[in-house]
Order: C-alpha cells, then structure tokens, then sequence
C-alpha cells in the first residue's frame, strides 16, 4: 500500500501520479487534498507520515509546490525518512543508503514525465542493507534520543506531591518494583515515571537506578525539602543543584577528601545545564514571587540540625542546602549515563532565626513543587 497526500501546490502532478500508480497496478490510498482550492501542506503530509509510521502505508508520496514545507513536517513524524527528490539518481540513492520511506517532490519543480520516473525508481529500488548505511540510519535517530526529553522520571519526598501529579497524568498505569510504585504515562505532554522512593540514600538511589534502567527515562528530576545553609536563603525558597556531593562518604583514612569517592573518576555530580535553565524560566512563570536560586546540594543519610555540624558542612562543601536523598540520586542518574535536577524547597533559616508550622510549609512546598514541575516539562514538550 503507497500513502500519498499533496497541497493545492501538488494537487495536478498528484492526479497524474495516482493515474501511473493504477497504470502499474499498484494499491494506493489518497490522503488529500482533492482539489486545487488553497490548503495547508501540514495536514496532509501529517495524514501519510502517519499511515507510514503507523504501518497503514508501506511506502508515501508526498507533494507540495516545492516539496520543501511538506518533507520537514513529515519528518517531524518519529520513524518518517522523507526525501525530498527531483532527479533519479537521488531517487535510488536515499533508498539504497537511507532506507526513506516516503517520497517528497515539488509540484511546481518537476514534470508529469520525469516525476514518474522517479516514483518508479524509488518504489522498485530496494534498501541495501549494509552495515555501513543501517549504522549511519542509527546515527541519525540515536542523539535525537538522547538528546530529547523522550521520557522524564521524576521522583518526590512527600506521597501528596506524587499523588497530584498522578492525578494529572494521562493514560497512566502502575508497577510495583521492590516496594516502590512506578505510575507511567504522560504529563503536559511529555513520557513520565513518578514515584516517591522512601527516605535515604540506599532507597534513592535504588528508585532511581530502576527509573534508569528499567523504564529507560532519558532524565530524572527529584524534588523535596532540605535545610538551609545559606545566609541567602529564606523559608520556602527553592534551590535547584548545580551539582551534588555525599557529605557523610568518609575515607579520609585511607588519604581522601571528605566528599570523595574511592576508585570513582567524580564524586561532585553535576546536575544538567538545560534542567536548570528549564526549571529558572518555569519558575519565574509560576513562581514569581519565590526567590529561586542555583547551587550545591550535599546529602547524607543524617538529619542535620546541630549548629556545629551545619558549620562543618559549610565549611568543607560551601552548599546551599543539605538533606538525605539528591545526591544518590544524582549518582545513580549519572553513573547510568542519565541527566538530573535535584530542586529543593528550604524548609528553615541557616541560622534558626525563623520558623514555620511544619503542616503549613509542606502545604505550601507540595503546591509549589506541582506548579514548578508541571511548567517545567511544559518547556521541556516545547
């Protein structure tokens, strides 16, 4: 079965195009448009991509007046190699080395004589198979994947924060793995796993290894609370990491820095430069009237609240905040070869001078984080 679809631009070289089709005997399905009144190309090469990569249609033909407008919204179609094509030679060569599944020509460009010719070329000519062009097809599709946000993980501190954003999830569905409860689907668009993973390092650590490993998340973003140990930071500001340390990891007998990691290449996890900057510019939509600021997050599987111990950490790591999971997540995500964002919501003063009715600040951290996260991936859908 050959999908084709045109614009007002293609409609003429269209008709003589389905007319060879039956001269050959070959099924066809019209897609549109079906006359030469003036249309938008993108709903009609949309419709082919789409039985293509569907697999209504083994091969398209797509036309437009120049073939350009119509072959870049095919291939915005995940799957679609649409080659825009107006002599023979390029006909046969996308598909021996491309494996192009649709055929875009312009209407205004080339004749009924010669487009036929490069239909007949491109339908008979047979994917090579080599292992040179099957690797290069896998080099185009490969840093779109890891590049893109095809599938975000986002793990939460409180069940109330998870609870929402489930709520607003689509399609979505659970799976229990080692006591935690993945929900999958997707929100503001984009893939999602949403789990609250349990409080330390360990558990962490391992929600967010089975995010990385098991659902194949290309991101993970943690959100929670964490103490103040910046003089900068009031109750309900929000940190995000620039990068995470293990504040209680000590083999300083063995001759290492505190913080450091034996037989690792980096203890000090650097969080991801498009997160951040995605996280800044939803925050300032969403929560105009919190201070958002960016730095080090330390964690430990302590709850720090001893002035000395407050001051130590300071003075070894310069942080902003410290609590008991980011930093786990940060190296389970990095070691798994996975991006992260550790946003945090400051739960007190640095120096104890303020307080907040604990039932209050979570009320308020949980409203906060779902409106920071849900304007985050958002911009990351755009």
């Amino acid at each position: 079965m050959i999908a084709i679809g045109c614009d007002h631009g293609g409609y003429e070289l269209k008709q003589e195009i389905m007319k060879h089709l039956e001269e050959r005997g070959l099924e066809y399905k019209d897609y549109g448009t079906y006359s030469s009144a003036s249309v938008d190309y993108p709903e009609f090469a949309k419709k082919v991509a789409l039985a293509v990569a569907g697999g209504d249609a083994d091969k398209g033909i797509l036309i437009c007046g120049t073939g350009i407008g119509i072959s870049i919204t095919a291939n915005k179609v995940k799957g679609i190699r649409c080659a825009l094509c107006h002599d023979v030679f390029s006909a046969k060569a996308t598909r021996e080395h491309n494996n192009a599944n649709i055929l875009a020509m312009g209407g205004r460009v080339v004749g009924p004589g010669l487009a036929t010719m490069i239909v007949d070329t491109f339908l008979d000519t047979p994917f090579s198979n080599d292992e040179r062009h099957i690797r290069r097809i896998n080099m185009i599709e490969e840093p779109l994947k890891k590049e893109g946000v095809s599938k975000i993980g986002i793990i939460g501190a409180m069940q109330v924060e998870v609870d929402d954003l489930v709520k607003k999830m689509e399609n979505a569905s659970s799976e229990k793995i080692a006591g935690v409860t993945y929900h999958t689907g997707k929100l503001c668009g984009v893939d999602v796993v949403i789990a609250r993973s349990g409080i330390g390092k360990v558990n962490a650590a391992i929600a967010a290894t089975v995010m990385a490993q098991h659902f194949k998340v290309t991101a993970i973003i943690n959100t929670g609370i964490a103490g103040s140990l910046s003089n900068e930071l009031n109750i309900g500001d929000i940190v995000l990491s620039t990068d995470c340390l293990e504040h209680d990891m000590d083999a300083t007998g063995f001759g290492y820095k505190r913080g450091v990691i034996p037989q690792m290449a980096d203890s000090d996890f650097k969080a991801s430069e498009k997160l951040i900057e995605a996280a800044k510019k939803a925050a300032s939509e969403v929560l105009n009237s919190i201070n958002v600021k960016a730095g080090r997050v330390v964690s430990g599987d302590q709850f720090i609240s001893d002035d000395a111990k407050k001051k130590e950490l300071k003075e070894l790591f310069d942080p902003m905040c410290t609590e008991m999971e980011g930093a786990a997540i940060a190296h389970a995500a990095a070691v798994n070869g996975v991006e992260f964002l550790i946003v945090r919501a400051i739960s007190d003063k640095a120096d104890g001078s303020a307080n907040m009715d604990y039932e209050k600040f979570e009320k308020l951290a949980v409203e906060n984080s779902v409106k920071l996260m849900t304007a985050m991936l958002s911009k990351l859908a755009d």
